[in-house]
Formats: C-alpha cells, structure tokens, sequence
C-alpha cells in the first residue's frame, strides 16, 4: 500500500520522473515567472527530487555553460528556496541558513560548469546531513517527552511540575 507522500509523489511526476521543475529548468528558454509561479505552488523539497536519470532539475539548469545575469538570478532564486527556504520552514539554526545561503552564492557565482555541479553535489549532502541532524533531535525530543508523560502519569505528578524533577542526565538514555 502506498503512503499518502507517494501518491503525492506520483501525481507530480511524469513516466520519466520528471516534475514540473524538470520541465521548466532543462527547456532551452525558462522564463522567471513560470519559475516563481511553480515556487509558489510547490513545496521546496520537490526541487531535489530526481528523474529517471538521476538528477535534480537544478542540476539540469546549472549544466548551462554559460549563465547570464538573468540565467543566474534563475538559479539563485530556485537555490534559495530548495537549500535556505527548506530548513527555515523547520526553524533551523541561524548558522545552517547562513551556512546554505554562502553555498548559493557560491554555486551561482561559479562559471566552470563541472565545478558547479561539484559544489551543487556537496551542497546537497549538507543539507541532507542538517535534515538528519534534525529529525535525529525531534525524535529524540519526542521520545524524552513521552518520557516524561509516563513518569508524571505513573507518580500521579502534574506534568509540568515533573519536568523540572527528572534528573536531566536520563535525556541521554533517549538520544538516537
């Protein structure tokens, strides 16, 4: 059976796994505003999802060998959304934001074309590793919390008033 995230998945894709970001992002004349229309409508992750043969539709888009200052501005906007925008919708830390924003920058500003994709590669495998990271501390919050439901539940104890009686060393009992 599939989950609700696949079916979503398979609506938004064509039989080569191609999304509407694919589409636009490998035609030879991408227009900005088609562009932003398809930003506005999806969410961010949908621009690291990759096609039949492996890629993002912004790899796609960054194999152009020479960028202008519109193509450029393309770029940067569809990069700020999948890299930055993506983990401010969780309340990242300032210092990841920072850290994906000077990853933009630095991509857009490359003009070889294999060292773009290099640092669009690793730039990827950052954000991966911060969606890691912070899935890891939820579920770990999620498991302390239960927790302390159960032991404020057992000991009759209002929860809040629980909380500042376990002893903060048992959260390490709970890390992932």
């Amino acid at each position: 059976m599939q989950s609700s995230e696949d079916n979503a998945s398979n609506r938004l894709v064509d039989p080569f796994g191609m999304t509407p970001f694919h589409v636009l992002l490998s035609a030879a004349n991408c227009r900005m505003d088609l562009l932003q229309v398809l930003l506005d409508a999806y969410p961010p992750n949908v621009l690291g999802w990759k096609d039949g043969n492996g890629k993002t539709a912004i790899e796609y888009y960054s194999q152009r060998n020479y960028l202008t200052e519109d193509t450029r501005n393309m770029l940067r906007m569809a990069l700020r959304r999948w890299l930055v925008n993506s983990i401010s919708s969780w309340k990242a830390l300032e210092a990841w934001k920072s850290d994906m924003s000077n990853w933009v920058n630095t991509i857009v500003g490359e003009d070889e074309v294999e060292q773009r994709q290099s640092l669009l590669e690793e730039a990827s495998m950052v954000l991966l590793r911060y969606e890691r990271m912070e899935s890891t501390t939820l579920l770990e919050l999620s498991l302390w919390k239960m927790e302390l439901l159960k032991s404020a539940n057992e000991s009759g104890d209002d929860v809040v008033a629980r909380t500042t009686t376990v002893d903060k060393d048992d959260r390490g009992a709970y890390r992932v």
